[in-house]
């Protein structure tokens, strides 16, 4: 992302917990983490605290982040696979306000291959996004970020806004199809040869993946119309 996005001297910085960690990152996870104590206990519905919210994060980009896992039923997350970074600017140099370079911090998706049902619909069934509100409510800081955001009815109305939109747009059956042709074209030679001459995938829960897992995606594309305004 970095080498494709990067304007200017700045750098972009995603949290991690590595014994690598540079000194800007450890200063990054040092502010992230007050922030998320914080965040906790503070009434949002005040409008400093408010302020204070929106001038850390990117609100839209955490409730379309969030939206997005939980309409996908990412059985791997929110207990892992959460990835957020920040914009750091060099020494002289400003912040772009209302873009990617204003120091925010903001959600990356990562590692979805839980997502969708994928190995797991007949075992959980339609009860996936029963469980992911169950682990909202339970998980981590990033959730308790979640439920602190929920205390104001115009997060929660962005939260549904984003539902609805990967429901009647992004996530139609025409378009899930469309989409998994498209890759398919793209990426099934390369996985066939890495099951079938290589032992990347041997004995791995992958090496028979693709087998009824296209079905599975489209079934789940079909089922969501039970969402309404």
């Amino acid at each position: 992302i970095a080498d494709e996005m990067i304007v200017g001297e700045g750098s972009l910085d995603q949290l991690n917990i590595e014994p690598d960690q540079t000194d800007a990152q450890k200063e990054c996870i040092s502010e992230y983490n007050a922030f998320m104590d914080w965040v906790e206990t503070a009434d949002l519905n005040d409008e400093a605290n408010w302020k204070r919210v929106c001038d850390t994060i990117d609100v839209d980009n955490f409730a379309h982040y969030f939206a997005l896992e939980y309409y996908t039923g990412n059985l791997e997350w929110p207990q892992a696979n959460l990835k957020a970074y920040r914009y750091l600017c060099a020494e002289g140099e400003e912040y772009q306000e209302g873009t990617v370079f204003d120091g925010r911090y903001r959600y990356l998706l990562y590692d979805t291959d839980y997502s969708f049902g994928l190995l797991f619909l007949d075992f959980f069934g339609q009860e996936i996004h029963e469980r992911r509100f169950e682990d909202f409510m339970t998980t981590n800081e990033h959730t308790a970020l979640f439920r602190a955001l929920s205390q104001r009815q115009d997060f929660r109305d962005l939260f549904a806004s984003k539902i609805m939109y990967f429901v009647n747009v992004v996530f139609t059956r025409d378009n899930v199809s469309e989409a998994m042709y498209q890759l398919n074209i793209k990426r099934h030679s390369e996985l066939n040869h890495m099951i079938t001459n290589t032992d990347i995938l041997k004995d791995s829960i992958w090496q028979d993946w693709g087998v009824g897992q296209g079905d599975m995606a489209k079934t789940e594309a079909e089922a969501p119309n039970k969402y309404e305004p």
